[in-house]
């Protein structure tokens, strides 16, 4: 009986001592996380304060006063059609090289038919005709002729040449071409050539405006 009852006052006193040994565990445990909690708000700082805002250092310009007086010189002036730039030519336009009245569209075999620019886009002299064409359409006249030679292509090729550098049409092909185109202003000419066993067979298609 007497263990028994030392027994019961043994365990008593245990729970206490528990009791009061957890007691300050816990406390500690909050003391540390508060001070934990502290040192990092610390260290983050305070919230930076706005940036504050750029003030307008000039005011804005002040537009035109509708109810001003007009003074001289301040009006917009209109465009003067007489005018130019200083030291610019004024450019003149080329006549046309064709200016005649265009013929009535027609062919022929063996000669040039009638009303054929010769001038511009007929054969080289001595050369003979195989056929020619003309056409007319409102300003526009389109000329062909076909021609035989006994000269070579390199010789039919310039004497055209000539002619056509003349009248101020340049080449827009390199020498030496099966067809060549030769341009201006206000005229066209397309050269065909080749070398056959009758001799060199070439034909001109030249297209001229009036204007």
């Amino acid at each position: 009986m007497e263990e028994t009852g030392t027994a019961e006052r043994v365990a008593p006193e245990r729970t206490t001592w528990r009791r009061r040994a957890v007691g300050p565990v816990i406390a500690a445990g909050v003391i540390v996380a508060a001070v934990v909690i502290g040192a990092v708000v610390w260290s983050a700082g305070p919230p930076a304060p706005p940036a504050p805002v750029a003030e307008r250092s000039t005011p804005p310009a002040p537009g035109p006063d509708p109810d001003a007086t007009p003074v001289d010189g301040s009006e917009v002036q209109p465009p003067d059609a007489t005018s130019r730039s200083a030291g610019v030519p004024l450019m003149t336009p080329e006549p046309p090289l064709f200016d005649g009245s265009l013929p009535a569209s027609g062919s022929a075999r063996g000669e040039l038919v009638d009303g054929y620019p010769d001038a511009l886009a007929g054969p080289v002299e001595g050369d003979e005709v195989l056929e020619s064409s003309v056409a007319s359409e409102g300003t526009t006249l389109q000329a062909t002729v076909t021609a035989r030679s006994e000269k070579a292509p390199d010789a039919v090729r310039a004497a055209l040449e000539k002619r056509w550098a003349a009248v101020g049409l340049a080449s827009e092909a390199g020498a030496g071409e099966t067809e060549t185109t030769y341009g201006g202003s206000s005229a066209a000419m397309t050269l065909s050539v080749s070398a056959g066993g009758t001799g060199t067979v070439y034909s001109i298609v030249a297209v001229l405006r009036t204007e």
